[in-house]
């Protein structure tokens, strides 16, 4: 068979079908073929959609939500859907050239347009058919489209298809008229309409493809997009950039969220699964994370009825009244069903983290990312233990935590330590700073012993350490450890891993600045030096477990860095579009 084109590889395949065809009824079955691969291509190609608003323009918007209003069939079958760029976002358009170019034309001409809207004289003749009518009046029939007319016979409709499978595509049947006599029909048979007439009053199609043609709020329509795909189950979204303080009362998403604050009986988004939520990005010469993702605007999602996964990028919660949470968590307990939560590069105060916990009903991964606070971590030890009998995966990355050493003075001595993870039976991956774990020399009382802090089960383990770069010899350089609690007693836990540990298969250390370096803008390459690990290394070989040593992400404060802490694909795209400066 040669390599060809589809088109001509289907012919060549349906060539030699044929030549194995031999009856009538086996050619009937072929000649429903076509609806068959209809029937099993038209999933896949509505499996998934996206769309960006980086366009002025809503037409693929319109257009989509114009198919799917007027065949449900279409929209049962989208599962994913990646939507960005909506809303109130800082789009690449503004910040290239003069951001005010053309801005005042295209705001005079929007409240034009709104001005008409609200006389009602945007196209309601049309709409209701009035022009259609005159055009009726004044319409001949010509003399051959009356013989094509009569040339139309009952006989073409004998055919019975089934209603499941044309859905809004029209009447089954003409009218029938068995009724009629002498040319006088009554009334077709009520059986015989499809029932598309009780589907409009019921679902409000007519209002919604009004709204799908005129509406001009770009949030509107993306609420009108998602009440319509029932069998959501995975959604990436960039959330408009909305503050609570001035704009969020007037915005149309924000308001749905929060008038529909238990999404599980509003009929939205019910069987939605894995949900991939972010701020926008300031293009140009901000810093990415200068964002506005208010985690309460993530609770309605958080009580999704099916929801299980929620990765979220760039979260925090603004503070009016310091040091006052503006949120209260009573109400929330235990009112949602995910079981894996994911903080990436998390602006968040520890007792929003802390409190968030206790909204999930079982934890099975939690992930938390770039937390700049002090001495919270024995809290959220305590936090987590109300999920020990679940947490599979903690990933929990708080190095750069001390820079605050007049505010650790005043904070407990232990307050540095989340505290023993041995009752944690289901914990097999565990990636944390090793100050957690086992104290350090300025802050922790005494020194804590690795193998009596990790869970039972643990088969992954990854290591956050601080060095201090150092020159070992002439031009030779080499790292020095930040902490000196933790080594001796590492090794000593790799020795009786066998016993303590018979389930860890490997472990990762990864080297990341002191921060008192990026105070004094020391921003060179760290380099590997595996002179520091020859102990570990040998331990690790006699007892068969993995060992590599690499560098860590290092902060979020360099407004250039083309990556992130994140390790999510979706989010690590975002970052990297976020920056288009650079190119200047």
């Amino acid at each position: 068979m040669s390599n060809s084109s589809l088109e001509d590889l289907s012919n060549e395949l349906f060539d030699n079908i044929l030549t194995h065809i031999t009856s009538q009824r086996t050619l009937n079955s072929l000649s429903q073929t076509s609806r068959s691969l209809y029937h099993r291509t038209t999933p896949k190609l509505y499996q998934s959609w996206s769309y960006h608003g980086l366009q002025e323009e809503l037409k693929p918007l319109r257009q989509f939500l114009e198919t799917i209003n007027w065949r449900p069939d279409l929209a049962a079958h989208v599962k994913e859907l990646d939507i960005r760029e909506w809303g109130d976002c800082p789009k690449l358009e503004d910040y290239v050239g003069d951001p005010g170019d053309g801005y005042k034309e295209r705001m005079k001409e929007e409240e034009e347009r709104k001005k008409e809207m609200q006389k009602g004289t945007l196209m309601d003749d049309e709409l209701l058919g009035e022009e259609g009518d005159e055009e009726d009046e004044t319409y001949e029939e010509s003399e051959n489209e009356e013989d094509s007319d009569d040339e139309m016979s009952d006989e073409d409709f004998d055919e019975d298809i089934a209603i499941e499978e044309l859905e809004l595509l029209g009447p089954v049947q003409p009218f029938s008229h068995d009724d009629c006599i002498e040319g006088q029909c009554k009334a077709g048979k009520k059986q015989d309409f499809r029932k598309v007439e009780q589907d409009f009053g019921r679902e409000g199609i007519l209002v919604d493809y009004f709204d799908i043609l005129y509406e001009e709020n770009e949030d509107k329509l993306v609420i009108l997009l998602l009440s319509k795909l029932p069998n959501l189950r995975t959604m990436w979204m960039v959330m408009p950039e909305v503050s609570f303080e001035w704009s969020y009362p007037d915005n149309a998403f924000c308001q749905f969220l929060e008038n529909t604050s238990d999404l599980a009986t509003s009929g939205v988004l019910q069987k939605l699964e894995t949900l991939y939520i972010c701020s926008p990005m300031h293009p140009g010469g901000k810093d990415h994370r200068e964002y506005d993702l208010d985690l309460r605007r993530l609770f309605p999602f958080m009580r999704l009825p099916n929801l299980r996964s929620l990765y979220t990028l760039t979260a925090y919660v603004y503070y009016p009244n310091w040091p006052k949470s503006p949120i209260d968590y009573t109400p929330l307990k235990h009112t949602s069903n995910i079981t894996t939560l994911s903080y990436d590069e998390a602006s968040l105060n520890p007792y929003d983290v802390i409190q968030s916990l206790g909204i999930v009903k079982a934890l099975k991964s939690f992930r938390w990312t770039a937390a700049d606070f002090v001495s919270f971590e024995n809290s959220l030890g305590k936090s987590l233990a109300a999920h020990k009998d679940t947490l599979e995966d903690l990933y929990f990355d708080n190095r750069h935590n001390d820079d605050y050493e007049e505010a650790r003075k005043k904070a407990p001595k232990d307050g540095i330590l989340i505290g023993s993870l041995k009752e944690y039976s289901k914990l097999t991956s565990l990636a944390i700073d090793v100050s957690s774990l086992c104290g350090h020399q300025k802050w922790a009382p005494s020194p804590i012993s690795l193998i009596d802090t990790l869970p039972p089960n643990l088969e992954y383990l990854t290591l956050f350490v601080k060095v201090l770069q150092v020159e070992r010899a002439e031009g030779v350089e080499g790292i020095q450890f930040n902490n000196h609690l933790w080594y001796s007693s590492f090794t000593n836990m790799i020795r009786d891993a066998a016993s303590a540990l018979p389930k860890l298969q490997n472990i990762s250390i990864q080297l990341t600045r002191d921060i008192s370096s990026w105070a004094q803008r020391e921003y060179g390459d760290i380099a590997v030096d595996l002179s520091a690990f020859q102990e570990a290394v040998a331990a690790c070989a006699e007892s068969r477990i993995g060992f590599d040593v690499g560098i860590a992400v290092e902060g979020c404060t360099d407004g250039q860095r083309e990556v992130g802490i994140t390790t999510i694909p979706y989010f690590l795209e975002q970052i990297r579009m976020r920056n288009p400066g650079r190119d200047w």
